[in-house]
């Protein structure tokens, strides 16, 4: 029985002593070059997303530190301490601000994040989502566009497909679907999403008529398909 009670506590010093060794070390560094206390400005970031991150260095320059996570890839940007953090999976997790002395790399502060979904965005044509609107607007208007609003700057969806179908009274007067691929994810420059024929249709709109557009499926840059809400305009 002593044996064993001697052999705990040996082992009780020794985890002691390595911990207190631990902690000194990084309490040096520490004292020479002052913790990052804050390392994310947003705590709420974006799955499969390219994040914009700044660093908040206190005394110590941007490059002495780096970044490193669990979750996803992050790179340096351009911009002294600001990263681009692209995460691969939804939930909680952390940044660690990172240095290296002797070999060693030491944490030098440490920053929770939320990894969200990107929120589905708002199909707009004419920067409206629905409501009254001229026949002759309608007809100028060239694209549908997806956006996300929550974002800054706002995020632009792939338009894949979508229909249209007007009503005057309770007769359809046109029905049509669309297959198109309206915006370029590198350029982010958005191409004609509507024909001839609903230019031209629009212009034998009258007061009254309703244009509904429904079936609106839009991909993002995260891989995600959205089925969105239908628009409804009514010409005046």
């Amino acid at each position: 029985m002593k044996k064993i009670y001697f052999c705990f506590i040996l082992t009780l010093i020794s985890a002691i002593s390595y911990s207190q060794k631990h902690t000194w070390k990084i309490d040096t560094i520490n004292k020479k070059e002052t913790v990052i206390t804050n390392v994310l400005y947003h705590k709420v970031v974006y799955n499969r997303f390219y994040n914009d991150i700044i660093a908040v260095p206190k005394g110590i320059q941007c490059d002495s530190f780096f970044l490193m996570t669990e979750n996803g890839k992050i790179s340096k940007d351009l911009s002294p301490c600001y990263y681009r953090w692209a995460p691969d999976s939804i939930g909680v997790g952390m940044i660690f601000a990172c240095n290296v002395v002797n070999k060693d790399t030491f944490i030098l502060g440490t920053s929770r994040y939320y990894v969200k979904k990107l929120p589905d965005p708002i199909p707009m044509i004419a920067n409206s989502t629905g409501g009254t609107i001229s026949k002759f607007s309608l007809a100028k208007s060239d694209n549908m566009f997806a956006v996300s609003l929550d974002l800054d700057p706002a995020y632009l969806f792939d338009i894949d497909s979508f229909k249209i179908c007007a009503y005057r009274d309770t007769t359809i007067i046109f029905n049509k679907e669309y297959n198109t691929h309206t915006f370029d994810m590198e350029y982010r420059f958005a191409n004609e999403t509507f024909d001839k024929d609903f230019s031209n249709f629009c212009l034998t709109l009258k007061t009254g008529d309703k244009v509904l557009f429904t079936h609106i499926i839009a991909k993002g840059f995260d891989g995600t398909i959205r089925n969105l809400k239908p628009m409804e305009f009514t010409i005046e």
